[in-house]
């Protein structure tokens, strides 16, 4: 009787366990502004940079979205399908909107794809030890040929996402295992010699 407490305790707490990291990391993440700068970009052009505090999987991460054209109030992050979005706005009005987005590869990484409004981009993903760079060139005419709304939405996805589950959760769930087995064995072997 006691051993079947004490494995209904243990299954209880992993349960919850595995219930927090899943809600942590469908719940989508948290943005706030940080640090705003002008500079040039590797084209001369004048950006304005913004960066953006990422929440995912217990861990917080800085995206950096550079533009000659505005920059986002915001961003998403989405686990599960292993994307990061922003708001655009004034795309049929410029001749180029330039937007350079730098992403911690702990956070999403792999090969990128991209898309404005259901229309696939051409981007330039430069990648380093850290983090990859995505330069992504939105041209007026682009933007109306292909039927895009001049305020729409910037989809990158990657191949790889931050994981799902927190790495204390996966170390836990050994240890929870082999000690229900432990106490499970001992309380036979006891009842055997009393």
């Amino acid at each position: 009787m006691g051993t079947r407490i004490i494995s209904f305790i243990a299954i209880s707490i992993l349960t919850l366990s595995v219930n927090a990291a899943l809600a942590d990391s469908m719940g989508g993440m948290q943005t706030s502004n940080s640090t705003s700068a002008t500079q040039e970009n590797m084209a001369g052009m004048a950006m304005t940079q913004m960066s953006y505090q990422v929440t995912a999987a217990n861990s917080t991460y800085l995206v950096t979205i550079g533009s000659n054209s505005q920059v986002p109030a915001g961003v998403t992050f989405n686990a599960e399908q292993k994307s990061l979005s922003f708001g655009v706005s004034g795309l049929s009005t410029r001749d180029l909107s330039h937007y350079e987005v730098t992403i911690p590869s702990a956070l999403l990484n792999g090969r990128f794809t991209a898309s404005v409004g259901g229309a696939q981009l051409k981007i330039i993903p430069v990648p380093n030890a850290t983090s990859t760079t995505i330069h992504i060139n939105i041209s007026g005419p682009f933007v109306k040929s292909n039927g895009v709304n001049d305020s729409s939405t910037v989809i990158l996805v990657g191949t790889q996402a931050v994981p799902e589950f927190p790495t204390g959760l996966v170390l836990a769930l050994p240890i929870v295992l082999a000690a229900s087995i432990a106490i499970t064995r001992g309380t036979r072997a006891f009842r055997l010699t009393s």
